[in-house]
């Protein structure tokens, strides 16, 4: 009877370690879940974050153009003054104690991530192209401003290399492109507007 007692022991000692490496097992799962689920969240968040610092870069770009074309219109200037050049590339330049971006400066267009276009943070938070203007970070800015010309059949075309013939511009093309590093990956946002000699 005595050996019997000890055998129904030894089986329920057994089916204890077992159960405790099952619980240990599943428990470690559930951790590990945790952990790259709460990883990925970070990495998301980080990029959500950026990207919108991103986007609202891009669209300063667009807006500040279509402020400038209506700024001429008031003006009784051309539409596109101040907004094209032989390089259909620029940066957005800005004081320091400026409050607002004032206007384009025209590059050789070259890829969005070459040093040309990388901004500057001041320690409110801006950004400019300018040097004197803050931090270098590590976003870069590329505005391009194609002609859109309109030929005799009434076609629209978008000069990318050159300009329209005389008296065909009918607007601009306006594209922002904002590029940044996020974990050693490029990143980029672009947003493209048309905006016409349409009063």
């Amino acid at each position: 009877m005595r050996q019997s007692h000890f055998r129904t022991f030894r089986v329920r000692r057994g089916q204890t370690l077992l159960e405790l490496l099952t619980a240990l097992f599943v428990l470690s799962l559930v951790l590990v879940g945790a952990l790259a689920l709460t990883n990925s969240n970070f990495r998301l968040e980080g990029i959500g974050s950026s990207r919108l610092v991103a986007t609202n870069l891009a669209r300063e770009g667009v807006e500040l153009a279509r402020s400038i074309r209506d700024s001429n219109w008031l003006s009784s200037r051309a539409f596109d003054d101040g907004l094209s050049d032989t390089n259909h590339c620029a940066v957005l330049s800005a004081q320091a104690n400026q409050p607002f971006v004032d206007h384009f400066t025209f590059l050789e267009c070259k890829d969005g991530f070459d040093a040309s276009f990388q901004l500057y943070q001041s320690a409110d938070g801006r950004y400019s192209a300018d040097a004197a203007f803050g931090n270098l970070s590590q976003i870069f800015r590329n505005i391009r401003l194609d002609p859109i010309c309109l030929d005799a059949s009434n076609v629209q075309s978008i000069k990318t290399d050159t300009a329209c013939d005389p008296g065909t511009k009918i607007g601009l093309q306006v594209k922002g492109e904002v590029g940044w590093y996020y974990a050693g990956q490029k990143m980029t946002v672009v947003l493209t507007e048309q905006i016409y000699d349409w009063q």
